[in-house]
């Protein structure tokens, strides 16, 4: 009953009324991953810690890898950077789940970004860089790995990876920002302006 009026309500786009009967739904002994997903997707941006600690929930109950990662980024969101680590800690606690995680770029952009924040930036580094192996192509890992390197300081870092892919990532325009600002980092404002700004 609850879960035709929630559908009936966000279909009719009143969605206080949604957010009620999801509620209700999640209460009863029968939710199914889909009315987490409802009531996450209702709470949208405005409230990102309600929507971690649902999806965590949900995660908890079903363990769907996208759910975790749906927690990890609202936490993030919500700078709710304590709650965000007992969560990395429980789920890499579990072999599996940690072995699936390992080869998610969007967990470790995750978890590197966990790291970065309480202080620990060679495991963030290490995080980003198994990331780029696991995507070379990925537009949001190189821009990560960058903005960690200059924001760290680490220039012998820094050059080794513009030697490896900073021509090749060029042509990316969505990474001019990040790559301009390494060669500023560098101490190379000339490159810098001439290629990238």
């Amino acid at each position: 009953f609850w879960r035709l009026i929630a559908d009936l309500a966000r279909r009719l786009q009143e969605d206080e009324l949604a957010k009620r009967a999801y509620g209700r739904v999640l209460a009863s002994n029968s939710p199914e991953p889909g009315d987490y997903d409802s009531l996450i997707s209702l709470l949208g941006d405005e409230h990102p810690l309600e929507a971690a600690r649902l999806a965590a929930a949900a995660w908890r109950r079903f363990h769907q890898p996208r759910q975790l990662l749906g927690a990890l980024g609202n936490y993030a969101a919500a700078n709710a950077w304590s709650e965000m680590g007992r969560l990395l800690s429980e789920a890499e606690s579990e072999t599996e789940t940690r072995r699936t995680l390992q080869s998610s770029t969007d967990f470790l952009l995750l978890s590197a970004q966990y790291l970065q924040h309480v202080g620990r930036s060679t495991q963030a580094r290490a995080q980003l860089e198994r990331a780029l192996r696991l995507a070379p192509e990925s537009g949001a890992v190189r821009q990560a790995l960058l903005w960690q390197l200059i924001d760290t300081g680490e220039a012998d870092a820094l050059r080794r990876l513009l030697a490896a892919y900073g021509s090749q990532w060029r042509a990316n325009t969505a990474l001019h920002d990040a790559l301009g600002a390494a060669y500023l980092a560098l101490g190379q404002p000339g490159v810098a302006l001439r290629d990238y700004y």
